[in-house]
């Protein structure tokens, strides 16, 4: 466990996630199978603030993801439906379950494709700023909550 103090995010992660967070107006949150104090060591680790995150979501071994319950938590703590919430970690299973997501393709910047088994995101952006101005660009598709 000790890997998790150690983490960091790529240099555009935070930025994104506030000028989502300013420019919606939404509400952030952490949806995870890991457990709170792991949480909190791994998001400061990788510089960002906790502050940052309106809720961290840790399904506690009640269920994981991809379980459908894990994902219930965003709907029940935000009072939405699926839909109305963007998830951008492990696409497949929020996807089945009904979140809108996207992928940060960070791989393209090396000539390659992805492959999706299941299921492929609702849209792909090479870098984190780019899912920022594709939800300015199209107002009918800001996200309400991102998860």
């Amino acid at each position: 466990m000790d890997e998790y103090t150690c983490l960091s995010a790529f240099p555009d992660v935070a930025p994104a996630l506030h000028a989502l967070r300013e420019r919606f107006d939404i509400p952030l949150a952490i949806l995870s199978n890991g457990d709170p104090p792991l949480l909190d060591i791994a998001v400061k680790s990788a510089g960002i603030s906790s502050g940052l995150f309106d809720r961290v979501l840790s399904v506690n071994a009640r269920a994981y993801k991809p379980a459908a319950t894990a994902y219930e938590l965003g709907t029940c703590a935000f009072g939405t439906t699926a839909r109305e919430i963007v998830y951008g970690w492990d696409i497949a299973g929020a996807a089945w379950f009904g979140y809108a997501t996207f992928w940060i393709n960070r791989i393209a910047a090396h000539g390659r494709t992805p492959r999706y088994t299941d299921s492929a995101p609702s849209t792909i952006h090479k870098q984190e700023q780019q899912q920022v101005q594709h939800h300015t660009a199209q107002p009918s598709d800001r996200p309400k909550r991102t998860v």
